[in-house]
Protein backbone atom coordinates (compact mmCIF):
# COMPACT_ATOMS: atom_id res chain seq x y z
CA UNK A 1 0.00 0.00 0.00
CA UNK A 2 1.17 3.76 -0.80
CA UNK A 3 2.04 5.97 1.47
CA UNK A 4 1.89 9.19 -0.03
CA UNK A 5 2.71 11.20 3.40
CA UNK A 6 6.26 10.38 2.32
CA UNK A 7 5.87 11.95 -1.23
CA UNK A 8 4.85 15.13 0.57
CA UNK A 9 7.69 15.31 2.65
CA UNK A 10 9.46 15.32 -0.32
CA UNK A 11 7.58 17.71 -2.73
CA UNK A 12 6.38 19.86 -0.06
CA UNK A 13 9.54 22.32 1.13
CA UNK A 14 10.55 21.69 -2.58
CA UNK A 15 7.13 23.45 -3.44
CA UNK A 16 7.74 26.20 -1.23
CA UNK A 17 11.19 26.38 -2.44
CA UNK A 18 9.71 27.14 -5.38
CA UNK A 19 7.32 30.02 -3.95
CA UNK A 20 10.16 31.79 -2.68
CA UNK A 21 11.71 31.68 -5.63
CA UNK A 22 8.36 33.53 -7.70
CA UNK A 23 7.91 35.74 -4.48
CA UNK A 24 8.64 39.22 -5.32
CA UNK A 25 12.27 40.40 -4.14
CA UNK A 26 11.16 43.56 -2.50
CA UNK A 27 8.59 42.05 -0.14
CA UNK A 28 11.18 39.98 2.24
CA UNK A 29 8.59 39.60 5.03
CA UNK A 30 6.92 37.55 2.37
CA UNK A 31 10.41 35.20 1.61
CA UNK A 32 10.46 34.78 4.50
CA UNK A 33 7.03 33.67 5.58
CA UNK A 34 6.91 31.30 3.22
CA UNK A 35 10.21 29.82 4.25
CA UNK A 36 9.40 29.40 7.74
CA UNK A 37 6.03 27.99 6.58
CA UNK A 38 7.25 25.89 4.49
CA UNK A 39 9.96 24.78 7.27
CA UNK A 40 7.39 24.54 10.00
CA UNK A 41 4.75 22.11 7.65
CA UNK A 42 7.50 20.31 6.77
CA UNK A 43 8.65 19.55 10.59
CA UNK A 44 4.70 19.12 11.12
CA UNK A 45 4.19 16.35 8.32
CA UNK A 46 7.52 14.52 9.69
CA UNK A 47 6.40 14.72 13.62
CA UNK A 48 3.30 13.32 12.66
CA UNK A 49 4.80 10.38 10.59
CA UNK A 50 7.15 9.91 13.64
CA UNK A 51 6.81 6.53 14.92
CA UNK A 52 5.17 4.72 12.32
CA UNK A 53 6.29 2.31 9.23
CA UNK A 54 5.23 3.39 5.82
CA UNK A 55 6.05 2.21 2.33
CA UNK A 56 5.47 4.07 -1.32
CA UNK A 57 6.31 2.19 -4.85
CA UNK A 58 5.76 2.86 -8.08
CA UNK A 59 7.17 1.63 -11.24
CA UNK A 60 9.80 3.95 -12.96
CA UNK A 61 10.89 3.83 -16.35
CA UNK A 62 9.80 0.28 -17.21
CA UNK A 63 12.96 -1.65 -17.07
CA UNK A 64 12.71 -2.90 -13.94
CA UNK A 65 13.67 0.08 -12.00
CA UNK A 66 11.38 1.36 -9.47
CA UNK A 67 11.27 4.08 -7.22
CA UNK A 68 10.54 3.27 -3.43
CA UNK A 69 10.41 4.95 -0.28
CA UNK A 70 10.40 3.96 2.83
CA UNK A 71 9.84 5.01 6.75
CA UNK A 72 11.15 3.35 9.56
CA UNK A 73 12.09 4.21 13.15
CA UNK A 74 15.67 5.09 12.52
CA UNK A 75 15.39 7.14 9.25
CA UNK A 76 12.34 8.83 10.69
CA UNK A 77 14.09 9.80 13.89
CA UNK A 78 17.00 11.31 11.08
CA UNK A 79 14.16 12.95 8.79
CA UNK A 80 12.33 14.47 12.19
CA UNK A 81 16.13 15.94 13.35
CA UNK A 82 16.71 16.97 9.71
CA UNK A 83 13.14 19.23 9.80
CA UNK A 84 13.66 20.31 13.12
CA UNK A 85 17.40 21.85 12.45
CA UNK A 86 16.32 23.15 9.03
CA UNK A 87 13.19 25.06 11.19
CA UNK A 88 15.29 26.47 13.66
CA UNK A 89 17.82 27.87 10.33
CA UNK A 90 15.18 29.90 9.11
CA UNK A 91 14.26 31.02 12.63
CA UNK A 92 17.73 32.27 13.09
CA UNK A 93 18.35 32.93 9.81
CA UNK A 94 15.19 35.27 9.64
CA UNK A 95 16.62 36.95 12.98
CA UNK A 96 20.10 37.53 11.90
CA UNK A 97 19.64 38.62 8.18
CA UNK A 98 16.85 41.36 9.55
CA UNK A 99 19.31 44.15 8.95
CA UNK A 100 21.23 43.05 6.68
CA UNK A 101 20.49 42.45 3.04
CA UNK A 102 19.87 38.99 1.98
CA UNK A 103 19.28 37.36 -1.38
CA UNK A 104 15.40 35.42 -1.37
CA UNK A 105 17.10 32.99 -3.45
CA UNK A 106 19.42 32.00 0.24
CA UNK A 107 15.51 30.58 1.58
CA UNK A 108 14.78 28.50 -1.62
CA UNK A 109 18.24 26.89 -1.67
CA UNK A 110 17.71 25.83 1.88
CA UNK A 111 13.79 24.31 1.36
CA UNK A 112 15.57 22.64 -1.63
CA UNK A 113 18.27 21.15 0.30
CA UNK A 114 15.54 19.96 3.26
CA UNK A 115 13.85 18.25 -0.07
CA UNK A 116 16.96 16.39 -0.99
CA UNK A 117 17.74 15.52 2.36
CA UNK A 118 14.21 14.05 2.97
CA UNK A 119 14.60 11.93 -0.29
CA UNK A 120 17.90 10.80 0.06
CA UNK A 121 16.64 9.53 3.69
CA UNK A 122 13.92 8.55 2.85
Amino acid sequence: MNDWNLVIAILLPALFAVLVFLSPARVRWLREGVALAGATLNFVVLALQYGKQATFFAPWGGFGINFSLKLYAFNGLITLVAAGFSLLSVLYCVAFFRKKPVSGSFYAYLLLTVAMVNGAVL
